[in-house]
């Protein structure tokens, strides 16, 4: 028994367990897809390398047992396009037709069944694998086509929400954080994120994905601070979906600056507030890592007259533990 996955004019394409054949021939009844078919007559033959049956079309007038419901198309890569699967009916996701080199992703398009082909792109394709060569060149892979059957055009994938938005102003950029409306995974052959500043100042880029969620960590180089502004760019088609969809180039462009609205607050002070017998060093702990501006104000100690009797040198300074040590002299 077999069922039958697709026809056109002469064409009829069947599948069973043991993989996928056509039956080429004039004078067979109309079937749909999904129709169980047996006891069919038809001779095998090679035609230039296609497997394919010729029928006796009479055994087919009652070969049909009913209808299991029109099969799905088996979705592959391009890389499966293969001498081996040919007249297998498929979907190929994301691939890009070019209709001046008649190719589907790079594969020799040949329009068997006259469809009506769109404009160059990047398209979810329905389509039988085929196969004809006529150089002697047994089981050659230039000799694989495509006859495709629907083309559908892929939606861009964009993300859904970027955090920070793009051209925030912020206190520091150590992460940008992307989440999309579905599974993304990475295309390791499209290229690399990056960060960049003015005159070409970059921070190294570290990429981790989580279903939806993509998290881009910004790591500081020598030179990352020595701009105010960066521009985030994920190249075209870095992401991809199980559906097809992939992005176009994506930037996001932030400015850091001390003076961005953003409130930090210290954990603790040592010593703390109250009355001291004497104090030369105020050690302030904060919830993160911290960044000392150096054209900021200093830091004063004010009696309770509020005048000023002591400052802060310009050696203020953090430790590896977030510990912040302002010298009052």
């Amino acid at each position: 028994m077999a069922t039958v996955t697709y026809q056109s004019g002469k064409y009829l394409f069947l599948k069973d367990s043991s993989g996928a054949i056509v039956v080429y021939g004039d004078g067979l009844p109309t079937f749909e897809p999904g129709d169980l078919l047996q006891n069919f007559v038809a001779e095998y033959t090679n035609y230039n390398g296609l497997h394919e049956i010729i029928p006796v079309a009479s055994s087919f007038k009652n070969a049909k047992l009913g209808n299991w419901g029109a099969p799905s198309p088996e979705l592959i890569t391009i890389e499966d396009v293969t001498v081996a699967n040919q007249n297998k009916y498929v979907k190929l996701n994301g691939v890009a037709l070019d209709n001046t080199a008649k190719t589907i992703g790079g594969v020799t398009l040949y329009n068997r069944f006259n469809v009506e082909l769109p404009t160059d792109g990047k398209y979810n394709v329905v389509a039988i694998i085929s196969y004809y060569n006529t150089n002697g060149v047994a089981d050659d892979p230039a000799s694989v086509q495509l006859y495709p059957i629907s083309f559908e055009e892929v939606p861009e994938l964009v993300p859904s929400t970027v955090t920070p938005a793009d051209g925030a102003t912020v206190s520091s950029l150590s992460f940008v954080t992307l989440t999309f409306p579905e599974y993304v995974s990475v295309n390791s052959n499209a290229g690399s994120i990056t960060c960049t500043g003015e005159n070409d100042n970059k921070a190294n880029v570290t990429v981790t994905v989580e279903n939806e969620k993509v998290v881009l960590e910004l790591a500081e180089t020598s030179d990352y601070w020595a701009t105010v502004t960066y521009t985030v760019t994920i190249p075209a088609g870095y992401f991809t979906t199980a559906s097809g969809k992939t992005n176009s180039e994506l930037t996001f462009t932030y400015t850091i600056s001390d003076t961005a609205s953003y409130e930090l607050n210290y954990s603790s002070v040592t010593p703390a507030a109250g009355q001291v017998e004497s104090i030369s060093e105020i050690s302030f702990i904060f919830p993160e890592w911290v960044k000392n501006y150096f054209s900021a104000e200093k830091a004063t100690l004010k009696d309770a007259d509020g005048n000023v009797v002591a400052q802060s040198t310009k050696y203020d300074r953090y430790d590896a533990e977030g510990n912040f040590n302002t010298k009052l002299i």
